[in-house]
């Protein structure tokens, strides 16, 4: 598998794509204590070229060519969904071929594709007709955690993709295979590799088409299973109908909507859109969110002071990327946790950016939300967020600097929860890091409950090293931050007053969850 990295390309021997990560919640952790990016526009030819170069020479690699296609669809979005030029052109006359049959792989047995090993079909790799391959989209939920040394987990059940929504629900669970965007069935006639690529096309394609629509303001709109109008909406964005109703042909093209039974000029969503805009979320952060980085990482590696005060990341596409990767990965994890703890009071650390927060009131009727923020215009919209979901009489949105914990607002907390919040701020604001801990066990009430989410540094299990890898080293290199693992995580906890801390799964793969309590008597 060729991965683009700072110094070219990298070679590595799976057969699983670069930008699929599987999610699985398959290992346990040892025992606590054990152990803004710029419009396309403003960005110089000059460095555009060489990105153009280096994707069209990626597309002409064996395997490198799914990750040009990808990245090819991704910088036509990134220049605002403009016309195909050259960039895409060369994608097709440099093509790799596809990768010869072997004559023991399976033939003409329409290969189900399940939980497991990925076999490499380059060097002759083989299972017998009817046997299981790996599938990078993927994603093994607690129902199918395995057990037992070498145990992989189950597969879905025949006739649907087993994706878990953010309720806990299956949210595909009766939606037919043909009609969900990336398929789990192999036709008798493509190997893996080749569908592989296929599915790459697929992510490359419906991630240009959302991001293209999260800028225009028309996804927030889109409800999974729900329908919508374009004329309605063309309204709310301040657009064009028309343009607006050829964005929505297009989603209907990609099998995103499909027009709405029985009412005209209505169509209705995918029931499937929570999942695919998660997996979108991932190819957002790597590529658009961290832009700034890629089309400038040699002023970067030799000119970081300079590079770092000219070249900052997109903040709109940060969060939105974080918003759609957490939904189904960090987001269920830490709210079963926390509804585990049956609160009646929970304050949000970052609570700007509801959506852990909203979840956790739906799953708690009779429980009230407290959430921080110190960025005015996120306050305003997470109250807009709470108001659409129905649980505005039951949030607080509080503004106070970070890590302040306004006692009025924040004291005698049943759970406080702390998403993603502490690591941006290593090396150089490490005190406040270790004051805001200290002031979060105070105002929990005795007993009191931190869940707490955070990036730790490469992540070496099978399902979460590409992913770990990408986000420490734009963490480490681009950004400068200084990454600490679980036990250094678990020494802070205790430092600030915490007892029972441990570690747990937490379902994305460059994180890890903390659970530590207030000791009982502790003050208020």
């Amino acid at each position: 598998m060729l991965l683009p990295s700072a110094g070219g390309v990298r070679s590595f021997p799976s057969g699983r794509p670069a930008f699929a990560p599987r999610i699985e919640v398959g290992h346990v952790d040892p025992p606590a204590g054990t152990g803004a990016s710029a419009s396309a526009d403003d960005v110089p030819q000059a460095v555009r070229r060489p990105v153009g170069a280096g994707v069209s020479m990626l597309a002409g690699c064996r395997f490198g060519h799914r990750v040009g296609a990808l990245l090819a669809t991704a910088w036509t979005a990134a220049r605002g969904g403009g016309p195909r030029r050259g960039l895409e052109s060369s994608i097709r006359r440099h093509r790799a071929p596809a990768v010869p049959r072997p004559a023991s792989t399976n033939r003409g047995t329409g290969t189900r594709i399940q939980q497991g090993r990925q076999p490499n079909v380059a060097r002759g790799d083989s299972r017998g007709a009817g046997e299981a391959v790996a599938s990078p989209w993927s994603r093994a939920t607690p129902t199918h955690i395995p057990t037992g040394p070498g145990a992989v987990p189950g597969p879905p059940a025949p006739e649907t993709l087993a994706g878990r929504g953010d309720n806990g629900a299956a949210p595909w669970r009766d939606t037919p295979l043909q009609k969900v965007p990336w398929s789990m069935t192999v036709s008798p006639t493509h190997e893996p590799q080749e569908w592989l690529s296929r599915a790459a096309a697929d992510l490359a394609a419906t991630a240009a088409l959302l991001l293209i629509g999260e800028r225009l303001g028309l996804v927030e709109h889109l409800v999974p299973g729900g329908d919508v109008e374009p004329d309605g909406l063309a309204a709310m964005t301040d657009l064009p109908v028309p343009a607006v109703c050829r964005y929505f042909e297009a989603l209907r093209a990609a099998d995103l909507v499909e027009p709405a039974e029985g009412r005209a000029g209505r169509f209705r969503v995918t029931p499937a859109l929570a999942e695919i805009r998660h997996r979108v979320g991932y190819l957002a952060w790597a590529v658009f969110a961290n832009y700034e980085y890629l089309a400038n990482a040699r002023e970067f590696l030799t000119d970081p002071d300079t590079a770092g005060a000219r070249h900052r990341r997109d903040p709109a596409m940060v969060l939105t990327s974080s918003r759609w990767m957490d939904s189904l990965a960090a987001h269920p994890t830490m709210r079963a946790a926390v509804v585990d703890a049956r609160p009646s009071r929970v304050v949000d650390l970052g609570g700007g950016c509801p959506g852990l927060l909203v979840s956790i009131l739906q799953a708690l009727p009779d429980a009230v939300g407290i959430g921080l923020e110190e960025s005015a215009e996120l306050l305003a919209a997470g109250a807009r967020e709470a108001t659409a979901a129905g649980v505005a009489d039951r949030i607080s949105m509080v503004e106070a600097p970070f890590g302040e914990l306004p006692a009025d607002a924040c004291g005698n907390a049943d759970v406080i929860t702390a998403n993603f919040v502490f690591h941006d701020l290593l090396p150089e604001d490490e005190a406040v890091v270790d004051r805001s801990l200290a002031r979060a066990r105070a105002r929990l009430r005795p007993g009191g409950l931190l869940v707490m989410a955070e990036v730790v540094p490469y992540r070496d299990d099978e399902a979460d090293r590409r992913f770990s890898a990408i986000v420490t080293y734009t963490h480490l290199e681009f950004m400068r931050r200084r990454l600490i693992g679980p036990a250094e995580w678990q020494a802070k906890l205790r430092a600030a007053g915490f007892v029972g801390v441990r570690t747990a799964p937490l379902g994305y793969p460059a994180g890890q969850l903390f659970l530590a309590h207030a000791p009982e008597g502790s003050r208020r």
